[in-house]
């Protein structure tokens, strides 16, 4: 048996499938420096 975890209804079976994340930090302290998107708002929208 493959181990497996549930998120909401949603189960991820580990070894059957590739699975991708990402993180996105949108805090002010980001170190991200090029001054693209800096907003919370415009990334909310850049995500949708």
């Amino acid at each position: 048996m493959t181990p497996s975890l549930q998120i909401g209804s949603h189960i991820f079976d580990w070894g059957s499938r590739t699975y991708v994340m990402g993180i996105l930090n949108i805090t002010p302290d980001s170190f991200s420096g090029d001054g693209l998107m800096a907003y919370g708002d415009r990334i909310e929208q850049a995500v949708r």
